[in-house]
């Protein structure tokens, strides 16, 4: 897991540095910036975070105008704003932001979500492909296909949204017992989406982040609304 963090204010960037690195496993790396320009720049280099933690409010480039540099670069990052500015939260909400946390009191719930994104990141899919293991972060997995006897499941890179996949021995209804209910739905006959990878709903199309689309069944509409918008809940935290 690797972890960016940037803030202008240097006493804060620090702060918070060491507050990740004392909750954090030792394989997970932690980067620390007070430009949005060398953070950017750290990324064009490969250095491609799983989780960012942005200050909201920095005079240069906000978190918000990054927010949108990497949406207009299809980057697809998740964020932490941090911020003494609860006004802004309206202004900031979107698919990648997954918490909003005061810099008076952010310790607590920051250790939370550290954590839960650690154990996220440890759940992989193994497919035996071309007489090899392959292991997929589950998080990156977008959607398993079915392709006559086997399976396509497209999964991404962190950061990326381009897609690639792998063929699959498993049926679909194998899968449905091996991946996590609460995370995947078997839209149709043909096809399981990841909640988590969902980038719109439009009427009874669903739009995965790589801009594919599925069409949902008539009367399944609602309850695959109702089920998506659980789990996003559960995804995003204000404090």
């Amino acid at each position: 897991m690797i972890i960016a963090i940037c803030d202008d204010e240097r006493s804060m960037l620090d702060k918070v540095y060491c507050y990740c690195k004392k909750i954090v496993q030792k394989k997970t790396e932690v980067f620390s910036y007070t430009r949005p320009e060398d953070l950017m720049q750290g990324i064009y280099r490969g250095i491609i975070p799983d989780l960012l933690i942005l200050d909201i409010e920095m005079p240069e480039v906000s978190g918000l105008e990054f927010q949108k540099q990497l949406q207009k670069n299809k980057m697809d990052i998740d964020i932490i704003y941090l911020t003494s500015h609860s006004e802004m939260m309206q202004e900031a909400f979107g698919r990648n932001v997954v918490a909003f946390l005061n810099k008076d009191n952010y310790e607590i719930r920051l250790a939370e979500i550290l954590t839960k994104y650690e154990q996220e990141l440890s759940k992989v899919l193994e497919i035996q492909c071309e007489g090899k293991t392959k292991e997929l972060e589950l998080k990156y997995v977008l959607y398993i296909q079915a392709s006559n006897k086997y399976s396509e499941v497209y999964y991404r890179q962190p950061g990326e949204i381009k897609t690639d996949y792998l063929l699959s021995g498993y049926t679909l209804s194998r899968w449905q017992e091996i991946l996590p209910e609460d995370q995947f739905c078997r839209v149709a006959r043909n096809v399981i989406l990841n909640y988590g990878n969902v980038k719109k709903i439009d009427r009874d199309m669903v739009y995965m982040t790589d801009d594919k689309c599925f069409k949902i069944p008539k009367g399944k509409v609602r309850q695959f609304r109702t089920a998506y918008h659980a789990y996003m809940r559960k995804q995003v935290v204000i404090l």
